[in-house]
């Protein structure tokens, strides 16, 4: 405390008068000034420093406190974007969102497929949208009916036909399954469910990945329709049951005898039935008018070079042109100029040829019109100078017939420039050069690979309603041909003939897949190819047989026999077993 200056304010205190006062004065100013901003400063650290610990605070806090906040994207049929929302509770789909799902939902528990990966993903995704009493229900169904026992020799095809809201909470689900059995199509049936559903928000992101609309089934309830199997083929249905008792060694008896007649029919060859010839028909002789035929096109054929041929010439002197002049040689020989036998009226046609350039000659104050083949779209138009060249497009016609017409105009003779048209179908390459006076008053193009495609699918529909065959008496047809065997898509829908020829009709669409070979069965029912014609949807054989066979495949094999059912010989029945009256 001696040694301390006690604090002056000298604003309060008199002016001072000596040295030692004046320089005291001074030295309280200067130090007092700095012990100041010291202290301003020092507050302003600790200020920031507590602002930053707060906000350091908020951030971790905030951190701790984040969660997901799942949207909703609502698309169309071409996946634009119709609406966005979050996935809240109150969020409700809509009936199409929920049909689909439950379609699919079915279609993963009802079907089975060869492939026991595809009906292990097709069961968890189906767990996806079940709830905990839905999935005690698809447990119980999957202990009675495991869907992994007959993968490789039975599957299920699913088809579902309509999905429509039952209730409030409940869709009515109706499809239609197929059962084939090692290939071949076994039953048909028609099922019906009532399915209840209850909408619950995603909890997690695996929820949200795999069920983002929330859609759960909750209860299920689903029963085969009445009268809804196809019945099967007939040696495939069973005889009704005998009303008496049998006892245990006629049931013995009887399975043995069944296997051995089994047996028996499956290594030993069918022979065709018995029938008897048709009667001869005198018919007069007469010319008959071919019909007319498709035109024919042939085209030339192209050599194309093969390795070591494309050799240069010998004795021929190398081309040391520079690049320009090879250039401009390579587009005078490429241009087609106008020719007098190429004007129809006042139009010059060019014969259109892919990177050929086409000379069009204009005049200032006159158009010429460049038009385009009709129901070609334009694309694009590029010319080389578009400030002393006006170039626009228009078109004229409706619908098919609508042609697009890109018109041109000079500002001044003596330009030349080239323009660039590109379409959906080809691109045009044109010189365009200015005079004085003369004028094209427009230009246009045939196109002879388009007339080719045309005048083939003419004939396509001139084969199409082309008669399978003429001259042919309808009293003389006989539709006395029976079809049996397995039912693959190709199966024929009907046989008959004319007493010469016998025609098989197939179904319209055979020719989306392979066509069977045709067998002719002889007296000892083996087996030999014979000479058909195919017309359309027709198998044509110039002759007439007791029992043919369509074969398709190897191991296993897709059988139709074709026989014949003669009218003057009635069919015979064999009973394997007769009861004896007591």
């Amino acid at each position: 405390m001696l040694f301390k200056r006690p604090v002056h304010r000298y604003g309060k205190t008199p002016e001072p008068v000596t040295p030692y006062q004046k320089a005291a004065q001074l030295w309280d100013e200067r130090i007092g000034s700095s012990r100041l901003q010291a202290r301003n400063w020092r507050l302003m650290a600790l200020g920031c420093l507590a602002l930053a610990t707060g906000l350091s605070g908020g951030l971790v806090w905030q951190s701790m406190q984040s969660r997901v906040v799942p949207y909703v994207v609502e698309v169309d049929g071409f996946g634009e974007t119709r609406a966005v929302a979050p996935a809240i509770r109150n969020y409700e789909p809509s009936d199409a969102q929920i049909a689909w799902h439950l379609g699919r939902f079915i279609q993963n528990v009802r079907s089975v497929s060869t492939d026991p990966v595809l009906v292990r993903q097709n069961w968890f995704a189906a767990y996806d949208f079940a709830s905990d009493r839905a999935a005690l229900f698809l447990n119980e169904y999957a202990k009675a009916n495991d869907p992994f026992g007959q993968i490789g020799t039975r599957s299920v095809s699913v088809q579902v036909t309509s999905v429509v809201r039952a209730s409030e909470s409940s869709f009515q689900v109706k499809w239609t399954e197929q059962v084939f059995e090692r290939g071949s199509l076994a039953s048909t049936m028609r099922w019906t469910a009532i399915l209840t559903i209850v909408i619950r928000s995603p909890s997690n992101t695996d929820q949200l990945r795999k069920n983002p609309l929330g859609v759960f089934i909750n209860a299920i309830d689903w029963s085969r329709e009445l009268d809804s199997a196809v019945p099967p083929p007939p040696f495939l249905r069973r005889s009704p049951p005998m009303k008496d008792k049998m006892s245990p060694i006629r049931a013995v008896l009887i399975l043995s005898v069944s296997a051995a007649v089994v047996s028996a029919c499956a290594s030993k060859k069918v022979p065709p039935p018995e029938i008897s010839y048709d009667a001869a028909d005198f018919k007069p002789a007469a010319i008959e008018k071919a019909p007319e035929r498709p035109i024919r096109i042939v085209e030339v054929p192209k050599p194309l070079p093969l390795p070591g041929q494309l050799q240069p010439e010998s004795g021929k002197a190398e081309d040391k042109r520079p690049p320009e002049e090879r250039v401009a040689d390579a587009n005078k020989a490429a241009t087609q100029q106008p020719t007098k036998y190429g004007y129809v009226n006042a139009v010059q046609v060019y014969p259109f040829t892919d990177g050929a350039l086409y000379q069009l000659y204009a005049a200032p104050e006159r158009v010429t019109d460049i038009a385009l083949q009709p129901g070609e779209k334009l694309t694009a138009v590029s010319a080389g100078d578009t400030v002393r060249w006006v170039i626009g497009d228009t078109a004229s016609g409706t619908g098919d017939n609508q042609r697009t017409h890109v018109l041109v105009k000079p500002f001044a003779p003596g330009l030349a420039t080239n323009v660039v048209i590109t379409t959906d179908r080809r691109t045009y390459h044109l010189q365009l050069q200015s005079t004085e006076k003369t004028a094209m008053a427009a230009i246009s193009w045939t196109y002879s690979q388009d007339q080719i495609i045309a005048l083939r699918q003419r004939n396509a529909q001139a084969e199409a309603v082309t008669p399978v065959a003429s001259n042919i008496a309808l009293e003389n047809l006989r539709f006395r041909y029976s079809i049996s065997g397995d039912t693959p898509p190709w199966r024929p829908t009907r046989a008959f003939d004319d007493g010469s020829k016998v025609y098989i009709e197939f179904p319209r669409r055979i020719d989306q897949g392979e066509a069977p070979p045709l067998f002719i069965v002889g007296a000892d029912g083996s087996s030999e190819l014979v000479n058909y014609r195919v017309r359309g949807n027709y198998y044509i054989v110039d002759r007439l047989f007791a029992a043919a066979e369509l074969r398709l495949g190897t191991k296993q094999q897709q059988v139709i026999r074709i026989s014949r059912i003669d009218d003057r010989q009635p069919l015979r029945r064999i009973s394997l077993f007769s009861r004896s009256s007591r």
